[in-house]
C-alpha cells in the first residue's frame, strides 16, 4: 500500500440560516507527490494577472474559467484520487450543533 498525501477542502457552511448555503462539500485530493500537485497550483497562478497574483487563495469564482479550466485538467491528468462528500442539508435532519454536519461530512470522506 502506498502512503498518499492529500488536502482538504469545503464549499458552503454548516449554518441553517436563510442566507446559508444548501450543500455542504468536503473534498479530498490525494496523491503519492503532495508536491507536484503543489506546483500545478504555482503554475495556475502564474497566469493570473498582477491584480490577482497575490491573493492568499485561488478561489474558482474569482479566477478566469480559461486558468480554472485548465488547472482542473491538469489535476485529472495526474495521478490523484479524489473523494467528495456532497450533504444537501435540505434533506438532512438538523443537528443540535450545526459543526456536526461538517464533522459527519469529513469522517465520511476519510472512511472512504
Amino acid at each position: 500500500m502506498t502512503l498518499k498525501e492529500g488536502v482538504l477542502d469545503e464549499a458552503g457552511d454548516a449554518g441553517w440560516a436563510e442566507s446559508a448555503s444548501r450543500y455542504l462539500i468536503v473534498t479530498v485530493v490525494l496523491t503519492d507527490n503532495l508536491h507536484r500537485l503543489g506546483k500545478l497550483a504555482t503554475r495556475a497562478r502564474k497566469r493570473l494577472g498582477k491584480r490577482l497574483k497575490d491573493i492568499p487563495e485561488l478561489k474558482a469564482r474569482h479566477t478566469p474559467r480559461k486558468i480554472v479550466a485548465r488547472l482542473l485538467a491538469d489535476v485529472a491528468a495526474s495521478d490523484v484520487e479524489i473523494v467528495a462528500v456532497i450533504l444537501d442539508k435540505w434533506q438532512s435532519s438538523r443537528p443540535d450543533d450545526p459543526e456536526d454536519w461538517y464533522r459527519q461530512a469529513c469522517a465520511r470522506a476519510f472512511s472512504h
